[in-house]
């Protein structure tokens, strides 16, 4: 029998917690494999939400004169999403569930993990480039900015924690209000 402790409770907790934030995906153990199964329609919601976020960026940055390198490299990222949306698409099939542990579906996946922490490094330096020019944009626009940063990592932390299995702490709540900020 086992006790249960602090630790134990904190341990259930923190998988809960996991769990409530990567709903619709799973794992399964048999010996030492693990399988992780992907929800694909929510997948599908990550890159969607962050396609979004790609297309508000370079909206701003058209508008900002000298932003010309920042509106080509958005517009890369936006040609990218597009790109590995299809794969994405494509390898999983039009099933409702896929297994990660599948090459193909890793390859993608993991190509769509390092894409939006690509995406969110650039806008990170949008973000220092407009700060360093005080008044080339409204600081409301810099606000928007920002806040799409930061729901994009928000959904790079919950996409680690469905593939790594990681007990990130990322509340469910805020992965609402990320994807509805992309999306806005």
């Amino acid at each position: 029998m086992q006790t249960f402790n602090r630790r134990r409770l904190f341990t259930l907790l923190g998988a809960g917690a996991l769990i409530a934030a990567t709903g619709g995906c799973a794992t399964s153990r048999e010996g030492s494999a693990t399988t992780i199964v992907l929800n694909v329609g929510k997948i599908n919601a990550y890159l969607e939400a962050t396609l979004n976020s790609a297309n508000t960026i370079l909206t701003i940055l058209s508008q900002v004169p000298g932003m010309e390198k920042g509106v080509g490299l958005a517009s890369e990222f936006i040609e990218q999403l597009t790109i590995v949306s299809s794969e994405f698409n494509k390898v999983s099939e039009g099933k409702v569930t896929i297994e990660y542990n599948t090459e193909s579906v890793r390859t993608i996946t993991d190509s769509i993990l390092a894409l939006f922490m690509k995406l969110s490094t650039f806008i990170g330096s949008v973000i220092v480039t407009l700060i360093a020019s005080p008044g080339l944009v409204p600081g409301s626009t810099l606000s928007r900015v920002q806040l799409i940063n930061n729901a994009l990592k928000t959904v790079i932390s919950v996409l680690k924690a469905i593939l790594y299995q990681a007990f990130a702490q990322v509340d469910p709540a805020n992965e609402v209000k990320a994807l509805r900020t992309l999306n806005a």
